[in-house]
């Protein structure tokens, strides 16, 4: 990963402050990699504004959110296999929870903001 001026790039025209992304790297649960991740480059006003994949919800009348950025949403989950790696994790089927975990963070997120 390219460094440059205290921070480093993690993806397509994404980068983190190194401070930040030595936090979420140093993380030993592959849930709190995924979610700290996302609040990094999405930030907590945007996660609760979006939604994973842009669809409605089916037992709710509201409006559908928008989806997440697909390219931001590409770097988290190369991000994730390459952590997944570093941990020596068998990553073929924990890489796909990357969604999972994004979504219950946003909802953490809106309980949150409910009360």
């Amino acid at each position: 990963m390219e460094k440059k001026d205290g921070k480093i790039h993690i993806g397509t025209d994404i980068w983190l402050r190194e401070e930040v992304w030595r936090k979420i790297d140093s993380t030993t649960k592959d849930s709190l990699f995924v979610k700290e991740l996302a609040v990094a480059i999405w930030g907590t006003a945007e996660l609760m504004g979006r939604s994973v994949s842009g669809k409605e919800c089916p037992s709710k009348t509201t409006e559908a959110k928008p989806p997440l950025t697909p390219c931001k949403l590409g770097t988290v989950k190369e991000c994730f296999r390459g952590w997944l790696i570093k941990q020596n994790v068998e990553k073929t089927e924990r890489e796909k929870l990357a969604r999972y975990f994004i979504s219950q963070k946003i909802q953490d997120l809106v309980k949150k903001g409910k009360s």
